[in-house]
């Protein structure tokens, strides 16, 4: 009966462990574009440990347009996105999955002209 109890605390241990492992997703609303402006989903860490996260820009028809992965360190920014007259007539917006809690992350999708500055940004809840 000891060996029992032993092995059934032992897995719930290792259950807690598991759940105690964070993450969060955050979506943006759809922005429109015009042919020359360029769809980015950026996303920077403000925790004090390095953090993981992917990103989606997807279409409002559900298509995953651009997707990536990376790992960064406190302060760090990443994301990634595209341009051009594919985006003429779509809506976009950004998944990002992170890991670690919203908090630990701001991020959002923007709209940029083709010389990459910033027209309209708008954050992922």
């Amino acid at each position: 009966m000891n060996r029992f109890r032993a092995i059934v605390l032992t897995v719930a241990a290792m259950l807690l462990m598991v759940g105690a492992a964070e993450a969060a997703d955050l979506y943006t609303p759809p922005l429109a574009y015009g042919s020359n402006d360029i769809a980015t989903c950026d996303i920077t860490n403000v925790s004090a440990q390095t953090r993981s996260f992917t990103f989606q820009l997807i279409d409002t028809s559900g298509t995953v347009r651009v997707s990536g992965a990376n790992t960064l360190p406190p302060g760090a920014s990443g994301g990634g996105g595209t341009g051009g007259p594919t985006l003429v007539g779509e809506l976009f917006y950004c998944h990002f999955d992170v890991g670690g809690t919203k908090a630990q992350f701001r991020a959002a999708i923007k709209r940029r002209d083709s010389s990459g500055g910033d027209i309209v940004a708008v954050p992922a809840e």
